[in-house]
């Protein structure tokens, strides 16, 4: 799930990645890779500048699969989830290559 932060005209476009999930049966078949290629592409199909997720400090696989797909640490958010569990927050710049008349 994406998420446009702010209104419709805040700039710079910014957009959260609320959830991604692989089904156990699924994993390391390179589906989290095939969604995140569809979540970065349809972000840039909607021209946002930058992608922000938030992830369980203890996600290592979750945390690879965003760093392979150019996303950094920003920081982290004390007891972000339910249960108490701090977040690990990372971000990813949109790099959209200018057009040429």
């Amino acid at each position: 799930m994406l998420e446009r932060c702010g209104g419709e005209g805040v700039s710079p476009r910014i957009s959260e990645v609320l959830a991604i999930a692989v089904e156990p049966w699924a994993r390391n078949q390179g589906v989290g890779d095939r969604l995140m290629e569809e979540i970065i592409r349809r972000a840039d199909m909607f021209q946002v500048d930058k992608l922000v997720l938030h992830t369980a400090v203890d996600n290592l696989a979750g945390q690879a699969v965003f760093r392979k797909h150019g996303f950094v640490r920003c920081g982290i958010e004390k007891e972000f989830y339910p249960e108490g569990q701090d977040a690990l927050m990372m971000q990813r710049a949109m790099v959209r290559m200018p057009i040429r008349p």
